[in-house]
């Protein structure tokens, strides 16, 4: 393509960017002048200031899940939404823009991911912005000692004495209970092997979120009990991605080494353990700190290990070994092997019910499934399936 045709094509963007924003932002301008007569919004009594911080975290939170991709990351806008700052619509309308959408505008209605709560968060931090009164920044990070920002004595305003217009037409209800902090619809977890990232989609409307880089070739991938961390094994570059499920940022890169292949959780959630393939190595990982405390290792079996997993009451450990057609199993107290026993050829995904009492493994050459008595580690039974199994999971 020619420079002159670029410059024409850049020029075209530009242009229909530049419409669009004012069109979205003549639309809010004019929504919100028809509104100011709808009366008083109740502000309730969430004075206590950390009460008010909790809603503008939450909010800001929410923001950068939802609303930063088209509204930018301060609200400030861009070609694919309005400047949400300044003027700001009034709480009722703003709850029923974000609940219904406008979908001639391109943007989707947001009741079936969030709640009249969540949406309140974002209108609070929203404002917070607006006002002046928060810094740009994560709320937790930008107060004294870079600590949590803690609002003003007078923010926001109450009903009593001569409240700013502004005051009056802005709710703040009082805090929602802690149920409400989790996201109402779910989130896929996808590790794309030859882009080297991952992609968040939101089940509620099959739509993709955002893409985060990890590290080279990631495969195994693990969510933890509590749902805020997702570990990512990155199998070329030999490291773990920890993404924090809020921010949807990768917040540490752990080298384990040995092309690790998977990863499983503690039912408590407190570590996770990252299988390597070619070391036979089983890294732990302290999940608080985000940091290997421990790597087991079997020595004297040169074997590649595939899967693993962790029994529901935290107690041990599995692990099945492709070469040696075995089952490994540890002590989590004590981090070592404690015994091991023989399954089928070449076993790759292993599951345990959600009792303890048997474990499945996928033997792939043998095109079976191997059933183990937990309590005496013996195969109880050999189920036919499909051509070279791969991987098990059971339903609770």
């Amino acid at each position: 393509m020619s420079e002159s045709l670029i410059k024409i094509s850049k020029d075209r963007i530009l242009r229909t960017g530049a419409v669009i924003s004012f069109a979205l932002l003549v639309w809010i301008l004019g929504t919100s002048a028809n509104l100011r007569g709808i009366g008083e919004a109740a502000i309730q009594d969430s004075q206590d200031a950390s009460a008010v911080y909790k809603r503008v975290y939450n909010g800001w939170k929410w923001w950068h899940v939802y609303c930063a991709r088209c509204h930018g990351e301060h609200a400030l806008g861009s070609p694919l939404a309005p400047n949400l700052r300044e003027p700001l619509l009034p709480h009722e309308e703003f709850l029923r823009v974000a609940r219904d959408g406008a979908p001639e505008k391109g943007m989707p209605a947001w009741n079936q991911l969030l709640d009249d709560e969540q949406i309140t968060d974002i209108y609070v931090y929203v404002r917070a912005r607006s006002e002046n009164v928060l810094p740009p920044g994560r709320p937790d990070e930008i107060g004294p000692n870079g600590g949590a920002w803690i609002p003003p004595a007078d923010w926001p305003e109450t009903q009593t004495g001569a409240a700013p217009e502004k005051a009056q037409t802005a709710a703040v209800p009082s805090p929602h209970p802690k149920a409400s902090e989790t996201a109402s619809s779910s989130r896929v977890y996808v590790s794309n092997e030859a882009s080297g990232d991952v992609t968040v989609i939101d089940a509620g409307t099959d739509s993709v979120l955002t893409t985060i880089p990890v590290g080279k070739r990631p495969r195994g991938i693990q969510v933890s009990p509590e749902g805020k961390i997702v570990y990512v094994t990155n199998k070329a570059s030999q490291t773990v991605s920890v993404i924090d499920t809020e921010t949807n940022k990768v917040t540490a890169t752990l080298a384990v080494g040995g092309r690790p292949r998977a990863a499983a959780s503690m039912p408590n959630g407190s570590r996770a353990y990252v299988m390597s393939e070619t070391l036979w190595t089983l890294s732990v990982v302290d999940t608080q700190n985000h940091r290997l405390t421990h790597r087991i290792k079997q020595e004297g079996d040169n074997v590649r290990v595939m899967g693993v997993a962790v029994a529901p009451d935290g107690k041990r450990v599995y692990v099945t070994t492709v070469d040696g057609g075995r089952v490994f199993v540890i002590d989590t107290s004590t981090h070592e092997v404690i015994a091991s026993f023989e399954v089928g050829k070449r076993p790759r995904g292993i599951a345990i019910t959600p009792d303890g009492k048997k474990l499945y493994t996928a033997n792939g050459p043998s095109d079976d499934v191997s059933v183990v008595e937990v309590e005496t580690l013996q195969v109880v039974a050999r189920i036919k399936v499909g051509e070279r199994p791969w991987g098990v999971a059971i339903v609770p």
